[in-house]
């Protein structure tokens, strides 16, 4: 939404955090799993992959066909 507002992608900092991601199809059948076992103290973790922050908004940028994406100060970014 703010990228097709100003019409520019931004990452507050350079970018480098590390993001896990899923697809809610997985969570689901995790949670169906977990429902139905129901195995007490049993830990269930999800993920297929991760991604840092700057690849992840240079596909934003790329799919809305704007620039390369831009580094947003953090106080400009709280501003907003």
């Amino acid at each position: 939404k703010q990228a097709r507002k100003s019409g520019v992608v931004r990452h507050v900092g350079p970018g480098q955090n590390i993001w896990s991601n899923v697809h809610i199809e997985d969570v689901v059948s995790l949670y169906l799993l977990a429902l139905s076992k129901n195995v007490p103290g049993t830990f269930y973790f999800v993920e297929s992959g991760e991604a840092s922050f700057i690849d992840m908004t240079t596909a934003i940028a790329e799919a809305l066909k704007l620039g390369a994406p831009q580094d947003w100060p953090l106080k400009e970014a709280e501003a907003e």
